[in-house]
């Protein structure tokens, strides 16, 4: 017989370029309350946050590497940036996948803290792949794959792409691994239909608003899985405004400050922290 003490609490992380930064404050808040994340399921950027959290269990540890890492534009664009002929895509992805060894110190999926699931997609059969063994490094590297601007990766056998694809808020990966109360986190930018004239158009700006249009059609139903839902606001901020993590985490925070009291009424008492 089940108790309240057996809740699973599953956090699903949803894809969006640096403007997943606002993850983190998600994060914190959370952990300030005491509500305990037993399992997350993450893609793309997402799936790289929860990685870093699954790790060190730690919202401060996770702010101080993203934003020592990132620090301005320009060391984004020098140690984000690596630029190839497109024949698979326009970056080749390899700086990426050393900043993520490095930041993640080359860690496997056994040696987390908690359970993570990385989605990314199968280009071949269009299929959700759902990571969970290996180098976690090389699972995130396959699930922020953005078609066009990254190379594909291939990982056991199969050529993935971005996990937003398939899933981009991967609420149901949680309710399939036993997760009992979800909640899921929604990064979204809600200029993104209203182009005008002003606004400096170029392949990757392109190619990321029409990625981000259609993971908004696909994400839709699982905002109707989730226990709890947190929307973020994140407009005005472009795709790889990585350097720019403070001012996002902090719309994480206000975001998951709007629904704390939700979360708390439904998550059994004797899992939290006496007040």
């Amino acid at each position: 017989m089940s108790t309240d003490r057996d809740m699973q609490i599953g956090l699903a992380l949803g894809a969006g370029g640096a403007r997943g930064w606002a993850h983190i404050g998600v994060l914190k808040v959370l952990e300030e309350k005491g509500i305990p994340i037993h399992m997350i399921a993450g893609t793309s950027i997402g799936a790289v946050v929860g990685a870093i959290y699954a790790k060190t269990l730690s919202s401060k540890e996770t702010e101080e590497l993203i934003t020592s890492t990132f620090p301005d534009r320009g060391v984004v664009k020098k140690r984000f940036y690596d630029f190839t002929f497109p024949k698979k895509g326009m970056l080749k992805g390899n700086k990426v996948r050393t900043l993520l060894r490095i930041g993640l110190q080359d860690i496997n999926f056994s040696a987390l803290k908690i359970p993570l699931y990385v989605v990314a997609t199968n280009l071949i059969t269009g299929e959700e792949v759902v990571i969970e063994k290996g180098a976690v490094a090389d699972a995130l590297r396959a699930s922020i794959s953005i078609p066009g601007i990254f190379h594909p990766v291939e990982l056991n056998g199969r050529w993935l792409v971005d996990g937003a694809l398939a899933n981009p808020v991967p609420v149901s990966v949680l309710i399939k691994k036993g997760a009992s109360f979800t909640i899921s986190v929604f990064i979204e930018d809600r200029t993104q239909d209203k182009l005008t004239e002003q606004n400096d158009l170029n392949i990757l700006t392109i190619l990321t608003r029409s990625f981000g249009i259609m993971g908004r059609r696909i994400s839709s139903g699982a905002s109707r899985l989730s226990d709890i839902s947190i929307h973020i606001d994140v407009s005005g901020f472009q795709w790889d405004d990585f350097h720019r993590g403070p001012e996002l985490i902090k719309l994480g925070e206000e975001a998951t400050k709007d629904v704390i009291y939700q979360i708390k009424k439904q998550v059994p008492s004797d899992i939290l922290p006496p007040n």
